[in-house]
């Protein structure tokens, strides 16, 4: 048996570009290094310091957010959301919850990873 890998197969294509356009008009972050965020963060860093610990900053207000979502929504088939959903932890609220889903055999993990540099590529955004 040999296994074959086809990188442009159209519905992961379309899956990366839909999380992305989540995030339409949020700005490119620049700022490049790790360790000057960590010792000396900047306001336009992508970086945010809460609390909750450290994740990406997000500028985009929670209605751009909303509609962006419901755009996304629409041009895949689903009923537009209501309201912004967040997730319950032990340590207070996330402010936004999204469910991404695909079959089974389909290329999720290899969706998920391009998914992530996509996010880095158009906004900067960092999994640390």
């Amino acid at each position: 048996m040999k296994i074959q890998f086809d990188s442009s197969q159209n519905y992961q294509l379309a899956a990366v570009q839909s999380v992305v356009r989540l995030f339409e008009g949020q700005p490119l972050s620049d700022d490049h290094s790790v360790a000057t965020r960590l010792i000396a963060p900047l306001q336009s860093s992508s970086i945010e310091f809460t609390e909750r610990g450290i994740g990406n900053r997000l500028v985009l207000s929670d209605e751009q957010l909303l509609e962006n979502i419901r755009k996304v929504q629409r041009d895949n088939g689903l009923p537009p959301s209501q309201q912004l959903e967040t997730a319950k932890y032990d340590k207070g609220a996330i402010p936004l919850n999204l469910t991404i889903e695909m079959e089974t055999g389909t290329g999720k993990t290899y969706t998920f990873l391009r998914t992530m540099y996509e996010l880095n590529r158009v906004y900067g955004f960092k999994n640390l």
